[in-house]
């Protein structure tokens, strides 16, 4: 039984026929002789007209909705679970109305919508989840008409929900590695998150420290989930290891499943040498000629040291050493002069900060290069174009540049060019002034490729010896 009522008035009445609709309210039709017959405002006819008149009555088991209420009003809900929020919807006299379409809207941190249709409670739920914390505002309207619109008379009612996040999934240590200043305070910050990247609020960090400086301690994550933990450095020069984890269950170990990171600290003397670097450090030089190198010292903080000596020792072609006092910049340069035929060197410089003509324990240092060339000598070819495409039975061209050490064109020398593949061919040119020999020759009657190589053939033997530039450019023949 879904309802039940009685329908007339104190005389006599009688039904001859009843239908119910999709709503489940009941129309009757018959005859009344009650002068008190129940009448709506709006009635064809609303008082007895005669011995008795006839009748069509609408039954139903509610009024149109008069109030929509949600529930609950506030909720707290953890990301990644499902939240579900309850319209009941009422007529003017209380009762539950049913059938009636419910259109929810959720807004704020997420966007969603939904509806549904109450039950015979007058009941519709609508639920959702999300994985992003933050605050949601719910608003839900009885569509007594259908349009998708609140129109005036719809009752509706508004909710709140707040998601926040779940337990921790990372922490993170920033700066990860840092150098500080001894006897200087050093601050590290922990950011804890959940499986979905929210902040999480309030999670208990437990940091240890070792090496230099032993220390712990314990801070609670604040509202964008960060803990900060600063100590003291030791007053000399050292290193420490910072570990720290999301004390989940707040047992004073790192039990399985609570995130934790690692960083470190040095500690450092400011102005005591610390990196040290040589420039250039590769170099081309023609040979008979000054080669300089400048050394640059700094601290552990970046910050240039001056009056530092810094060695140097040259091994290869040359052999030399020398030593230098860095400037106010942190410089020092050290110029040798280079040796008469090709070749290189390896040139070595550390800073002595003790000044014991030695490189001991901590002393920052570099090294260096530098090849010794003579000018105009050919050092390498290029041959242009690389790759082409041509007709068959067309003229093709490819042009060698030959260049020295220093990038100079090298002109007056002899270029041996060999085609081989779909044509089999050969042939020299000399370098004109802008260091460039061009090649032509025919192509082939029938479609392939060649390959064409070439050298600089600097002592004119025609064969490509060890140091004799060459390259290698394509060829392929198409019919057109």
């Amino acid at each position: 039984l879904v309802y039940s009522t009685y329908l007339g008035g104190t005389a006599d009445e009688e039904g001859f026929s009843i239908a119910v609709d999709a709503a489940g309210s009941a129309y009757v039709a018959g005859l009344t002789t009650s002068v008190d017959f129940p009448t709506t405002a709006g009635a064809v006819r609303t008082t007895l007209s005669g011995l008795q008149d006839g009748f069509v009555a609408k039954i139903a088991d509610s009024g149109p909705p008069a109030a929509l209420s949600l529930a609950p009003t506030t909720a707290t809900i953890q990301v990644n679970t499902q939240h579900c929020i309850t319209a009941t919807v009422r007529d003017a006299a209380a009762n539950p109305v049913r059938s009636v379409t419910v259109r929810f809207s959720v807004t704020g941190a997420h966007s969603t919508s939904g509806a549904l249709n109450t039950d015979a409670n007058g009941q519709a739920t609508f639920c959702y989840a999300t994985t992003q914390a933050g605050n949601d505002s719910i608003a839900a309207f009885a569509d007594t008409n259908n349009d998708g619109a609140q129109n005036s008379g719809e009752p509706g009612g508004t909710a709140t929900a707040t998601w926040v996040s779940g337990p921790p999934a990372t922490l993170t240590l920033a700066p990860k590695d840092a150098a500080a200043p001894v006897n200087t305070q050093r601050c590290i910050t922990a950011t804890v998150k959940d499986g979905y990247g929210n902040p999480v609020t309030g999670a208990a960090v437990l940091f240890t420290v070792s090496g230099s400086v032993a220390a712990t301690g314990s801070v609670a994550t604040d509202t964008s989930g960060q803990a900060p933990f600063c100590y003291m450095g030791p007053s000399q020069a050292g290193s420490d290891s910072i570990a720290a984890f999301a004390d989940t269950n707040h047992s004073g170990a790192q039990d399985v499943g609570e995130p934790g990171d690692t960083a470190t600290t040095t500690w450092a003397v400011p102005g005591a040498p610390a990196t040290f670097t040589l420039v250039p450090s590769a170099a081309s030089t023609p040979v008979n000629t000054q080669h300089c190198v400048t050394a640059t010292v700094k601290d552990a903080f970046g910050s240039a040291v001056a009056g530092v000596t810094v060695q140097f020792a040259v091994s290869g072609s040359v052999a030399t050493a020398g030593s230098g006092v860095t400037d106010a910049n942190g410089q020092a340069q050290f110029c040798y002069i280079g040796p008469s035929q090709p070749g290189t060197d390896t040139i070595a410089a550390f800073a002595d900060a003790n000044n014991s003509g030695a490189q001991d324990t901590g002393e920052p240092g570099d090294t260096a290069t530098t090849a010794w060339a003579v000018p105009g000598t050919p050092a390498a070819l290029t041959l242009a174009p690389s790759t082409a495409t041509n007709p068959l039975a067309t003229q093709h061209c490819v042009t060698a540049t030959v260049t020295d050490t220093f990038g100079s064109t090298v002109a007056g020398v002899t270029v041996q060019f060999v085609v081989s593949g779909s044509v089999a061919l050969a042939g020299s040119a000399a370098t004109d002034a802008s260091g460039q020999a061009p090649f032509c020759y025919m192509g082939p009657s029938q479609a392939g490729s060649d390959t064409i190589a070439a050298f600089a053939d600097t002592n004119g033997n025609g064969l490509q010896d060890s140091g004799e530039p060459g390259g290698t450019a394509t060829k392929t023949w198409v019919v057109q």
